[in-house]
């Protein structure tokens, strides 16, 4: 069964100086519902296929599918232990929430039964033709068929070779995009797109987001890529953590200017600050550390304390958002029951609470008692920052957690 595209899709992707990645829906769309979840819990089981270039593309078929397996069980993982209480006991049935990445998904030949197709380096003539230039980006998760009964769709995810004809044309592609850091790029690009199959769009929480819209392109940014090769050790652990909450743990300040060690009583080579949790089950207890490297031990020179000047307190605070939306019509026979039975015939469900932001307001003590002074704590999909009064004004910037300079302190 030749699988194509409809030559009415719409592909959002960036294009702008470097290869993206990006989703879109043939057969079976509407507008409302060309970004539903692929699956919902009335299919049990998803079979899928690879099909590879296997010459082009730069890793082997076996490797290639480990890296599917694992990008599958990511979602799995981070889908079932996120929030998603929206519906009271009763209102949606018979599954009583909306949810998704609950099925068997299971490896056979690609034929015509098959759901979701991964196309690693390969695609038809006819999928050439629909795209226009596939060269134009990295990674595609694309729908070709949609039931509205059964709110289940069928499609593909396409990733591009780093060799042969379709290779991306820009200059900024890395020429073993794949291969560098053990194919952390590969795993990271196969999650972006399988985010889009379960439902997710591109995110605007900053570029360590894995929906974010730019990251399939910095991933496979010949000048970035060396930078998350060195840096392997913290972006893969930070992505391997699930997707839908922040693990308020510990943020490292790897490059403190003068300005920064005068602030928190540092020396000149003290250039490392770093904030960890203390007792795991109080909020409040943060530990400040510093030292000269990396390399070396921290020593304890603070913590979060309440004593700060005029606001003598503990301040925490969290944002979030429904990350998966379903439209459904009256058509749909997978929901008995509805939230809002006026309405069913033209709706929508929503699920799985994305937290997007974090901020404790308080004031940080050191541990000889010569420095009080106000903090705000903030992390975001660009990372932790914190902020404090510096020269009498409020700097919410003032220290960021950023990966690109952390290889400047070693």
């Amino acid at each position: 069964m030749r699988v194509i595209f409809s030559t009415a899709c719409l592909i959002s992707m960036s294009t702008v100086a470097l290869a993206s990645g990006g989703t879109s829906s043939g057969g079976g769309n509407t507008i409302t519902n060309r970004n539903n979840p692929w699956f919902l819990e009335n299919t049990k089981e998803v079979r899928y296929c690879i099909e590879m270039d296997e010459a082009n593309f730069g890793v082997s078929e076996s490797v290639a599918a480990e890296a599917i397996q694992n990008s599958i069980a990511y979602w799995k993982k981070s889908f079932a232990i996120a929030d998603n209480n929206g519906y009271e006991e009763g209102q949606l049935e018979p599954y009583g929430q909306l949810r998704v990445a609950t099925q068997r998904f299971v490896k056979t030949d690609c034929n015509e039964n098959t759901d979701l197709r991964f196309q690693l380096g390969i695609l038809s003539p006819d999928q050439i033709e629909a795209i226009g230039e596939p060269r134009e980006f990295v990674g595609l998760a694309f729908r070709t068929e949609y039931d509205p009964k059964e709110l289940k769709g069928k499609g593909l995810i396409y990733i591009a070779p780093q060799s042969g004809p379709l290779r991306p044309t820009s200059t900024y592609f890395a020429e073993k995009t794949w291969e560098t850091c053990e194919g952390c790029a590969l795993r990271e690009v196969l999650k972006h797109e399988l985010g889009h199959v379960f439902g997710l769009q591109h995110s605007n929480y900053g570029d360590l987001d894995l929906m974010d819209e730019r990251m399939p392109a910095m991933f496979t940014h010949n000048e970035v890529l060396p930078e998350i090769e060195r840096e392997a050790a913290y972006i893969v652990k930070h992505l391997e953590k699930p997707y839908f909450h922040f693990e308020i743990d510990s943020f490292l300040f790897a490059t403190l200017d003068e300005e920064a060690q005068k602030i928190f009583g540092l020396t000149s080579n003290e250039k490392i600050l770093k904030i960890v949790r203390g007792n795991p089950d109080n909020e409040d207890d943060f530990r400040f550390l510093a030292g000269s490297s990396q390399q070396l031990p921290l020593k304890e020179i603070g913590k979060i304390c309440s004593e700060h000047g005029r606001m003598n307190s503990i301040q925490v605070s969290s944002s979030s958002e429904y990350a998966v939306v379903l439209y459904y019509t009256d058509e749909q026979r997978v929901f008995s029951r509805l939230p809002d039975p006026e309405n069913e015939g033209l709706g929508q469900l929503s699920g799985y609470e994305k937290q997007t932001e974090y901020e404790m307001s308080a004031g940080y003590c050191s541990n000889d008692g010569q420095i009080r002074i106000p903090v705000l704590l903030r992390l975001d999909g660009n990372g932790p920052r914190l902020g404090t009064v510096v020269d009498g004004i409020i700097d919410t910037d003032f220290l960021r957690d950023d990966w690109r300079l952390r290889n400047q302190s070693k």
